[in-house]
């Protein structure tokens, strides 16, 4: 499973990691940044509460980058590579142990976006 989930990891980068072919253009890059919290649901934290516990959220960073090529004209693709952390904490109370459960993982997406001017719309 190891070997799979590492090959896997391995091609995401490629994917990413490859640049623009001459016919695109870059149009911008920079860096995307914020704070995520994050809470889970379904049936063992429906249990924890209906003992008498509590789910609490977990507070974490998004951090990454995007980059931007024309393709023609109106049309662009944005690429990005975002490092995202997520998770639940659940406290020692109603006879419960603490468990933490931290995820931190990569999201990669690309969006391919077309506009359409004003004027080709409104008559």
């Amino acid at each position: 499973m190891d070997t799979l989930r590492s090959t896997v990891f391995v091609l995401m980068l490629a994917l990413v990691s490859v640049g623009p072919a001459a016919a695109q253009e870059l149009e911008s890059f920079g860096v995307i940044g914020g704070m995520s919290r994050t809470t889970m649901g379904g049936g063992f934290f429906e249990l924890v509460k209906d003992v008498g516990g509590t789910v609490n959220p977990r507070y974490g960073v998004a951090l990454g980058g995007y980059a931007s090529f024309n393709l023609a004209p109106n049309t662009s693709l944005r690429g990005e590579l975002l490092l995202t952390q997520n998770g639940v904490r659940i406290p020692t109370d109603g006879g419960l142990r603490s468990r933490d459960l931290d995820i931190t993982y990569f999201d990669a997406s690309g969006l391919v976006r077309r506009a359409f001017p004003l004027e080709s719309i409104v008559p």
